[in-house]
């Protein structure tokens, strides 16, 4: 993470790039469950480096966003969880899937 962060510049306080770019990727991640859900999370974000990650969360994708978080150095500020029912969730994802077609 402190290699991207010299890469691309440091963060200010505000969010901004130290060079005055402000942010401009940030990744949406649904936490699934499974015994490789969290590599492959990990593996999206270190492609991607995003400025800024919001994931996704239920009670039975906490075992996996643990595992993501311990493979991954991200601070507070780069990161936050959302907790979402199962059924909401679902809904959710049938949205997205409505706005992409």
């Amino acid at each position: 993470r402190g290699e991207r962060r010299e890469a691309r510049g440091g963060k200010t306080g505000d969010g901004r790039r130290e060079t005055g770019e402000a942010m401009n990727l940030a990744m949406l991640v649904t936490v699934g469950v499974g015994s490789t859900v969290s590599d492959a999370i990990a593996f999206a974000i270190r492609d991607k480096r995003p400025d800024f990650v919001v994931f996704l969360t239920t009670e039975q994708s906490d075992e996996t966003m643990s595992a993501v978080l311990a493979k991954l150095v991200l601070s507070p500020e780069d990161y936050t969880c959302r907790r979402v029912s199962d059924a909401r969730h679902r809904r959710f994802a049938r949205e997205i899937d409505i706005c992409k077609n």
